[in-house]
């Protein structure tokens, strides 16, 4: 009787630490477009950093989640998210097409509206969001959502887009006077801008600030119901302390 509960004690004792090891071993894995400055890049040690990357490390600090982060192209963060080779992505508009594949916590990472700028001599006057850029060729990244009004004057073939892979791409194109104008983040653009020594005339913002999030995939391979609410309620705990807004102040005070 006793070699049974002493069996039976020791067995419920390592289903218990296997349990607890597996929740403290469990990988969330993570992908940020590349060369997002300030919000996820490599620095020049070839670390990675940036505002969202340091907010989603102290979300898998509380959760005891070990990060397997990579950055990206983004028309590659999509696919991953979409395709449930991930566990998620960021950061990420909400859009009805992404809507299918993704889940959005209540909480965004960052709020960002995106602004447009031309080579520095131009004449090219910008009063209406997005009218005044019909019929001219602007430049985007690729897979980029600017706007649901922009995206939808694209589809309907009111705006020539030229999508590029890199922010460089289109401060370049557009300094060269390749392209009528260009549509980014400021805070990225910016960032670009001083470390390029070039020079963009800013000519107004083509959408109100959106919500930017860390999307959980559908398809993950882990609970997603379960990794959703984690997420979700993690990120709301740390909005209410102001972890992420000391974060963001800290990391890049003009994001």
């Amino acid at each position: 009787m006793k070699i049974y509960i002493i069996s039976a004690f020791l067995l419920c004792s390592f289903v218990f630490l296997s349990i607890s090891t597996a929740s403290a071993e469990q990988t969330f894995s993570v992908v940020c477009n590349e060369k997002n400055e300030p919000a996820c890049f490599e620095d020049k040690d070839g670390n990675i950093v940036g505002v969202n990357i340091e907010i989603v490390r102290e979300l898998c600090r509380r959760l005891k989640f070990n990060l397997d982060i990579k950055l990206v192209p983004w028309k590659r963060v999509l696919s991953l998210v979409e395709q449930g080779k991930v566990d998620a992505g960021m950061p990420l508009f909400k859009t009805p097409e992404r809507l299918k594949y993704a889940l959005y916590p209540s909480t965004p990472l960052h709020k960002v509206a995106m602004q447009v700028y031309t080579q520095p001599q131009s004449n090219f006057i910008y009063k209406n969001l997005p009218e005044d850029l019909y019929g001219k060729t602007v430049g985007i990244r690729r897979g980029y959502s600017i706007s649901p009004k922009f995206d939808q004057a694209i589809a309907d073939g009111s705006i020539e887009v030229n999508e590029l892979d890199s922010v460089e791409q289109l401060i370049k194109m557009t300094a060269s006077s390749r392209l009528d104008a260009m549509i980014d983040k400021g805070s990225t653009v910016d960032f670009y801008l001083k470390k390029q020594a070039a020079l963009l005339k800013h000519i107004g913002q083509v959408s109100q600030p959106q919500a930017a999030f860390l999307a959980i995939s559908k398809r993950a391979s882990q609970d997603v119901d379960i990794l959703f609410r984690k997420v979700d309620l993690t990120l709301r705990a740390m909005e209410n302390e102001g972890t992420i807004e000391k974060i963001t102040k800290h990391f890049a005070p003009t994001f």
